[in-house]
């Protein structure tokens, strides 16, 4: 059940803080900010992209467009570091109308593909782009319906059916049940420490 607090606590919480950080124009978004601090500028890229994974994962498609120019930014400044031209430029229009290409690509790695091997390659790698479709034609994550205690539309069936049930929260019917009281009543379950003991 530990799958609640990342959807309707965590997940929350981390866009609202980047999101004022942004309000505030504190965001820590210019790599000579990081490398300044002593950061090479691969971590100084890798930091600005965590800072940018909230609305990669958020269900408002605006999120998803308000980061957009960001990372665009940010590939063609891997760009020029890396001397390697961005492989995505050329299938990015098509990329984003894909509703099914998260799936693939996760499968693709899960079935020997591997993710990409170098800096460059995961910085033009298209899994910045292939969250936006999902949440464009759906309004949302449909894999996320369990464990935001929501009921899947027809189409959403269909994504699953296709996607062979993709990055569905692990959960049993009970704790779907038990999740819907939760959401209704707006409490929460305590979470869990699966952690190894010492």
């Amino acid at each position: 059940m530990d799958i609640d607090w990342v959807y309707r606590y965590f997940d929350v919480m981390s866009k609202h803080f980047v999101k004022s950080l942004l309000a505030k124009g504190v965001f820590p978004d210019a790599t000579t900010r990081w490398t300044a601090l002593g950061y090479s500028f691969e971590d100084a890229m890798f930091r600005r992209f965590l800072m940018y994974a909230p609305f990669l994962h958020s269900e408002d498609a605006a999120d998803h467009t308000l980061v957009d120019d960001n990372l665009a930014r940010m590939r063609k400044e891997v760009e020029a570091y890396s001397g390697q031209r961005d492989p995505g430029r050329d299938t990015r229009e098509r990329d984003r109308q894909d509703v099914l290409l998260f799936a693939r690509m996760i499968k693709g790695m899960e079935n020997g593909q591997g993710p990409p091997k170098t800096f460059a390659e995961f910085f033009f790698w298209i899994i910045f782009d292939a969250h936006y479709p999902i949440v464009a034609k759906y309004g949302r994550y449909p894999y996320r319906n369990d464990g935001n205690a929501r009921k899947y539309t027809e189409e959403e069936k269909e994504f699953m059916k296709l996607t062979d049930g993709f990055k569905r929260a692990p959960m049993i019917k009970e704790e779907v049940k038990r999740l819907a009281e939760h959401v209704k009543n707006g409490t929460w379950e305590e979470r869990s420490d699966q952690r190894p003991l010492k």
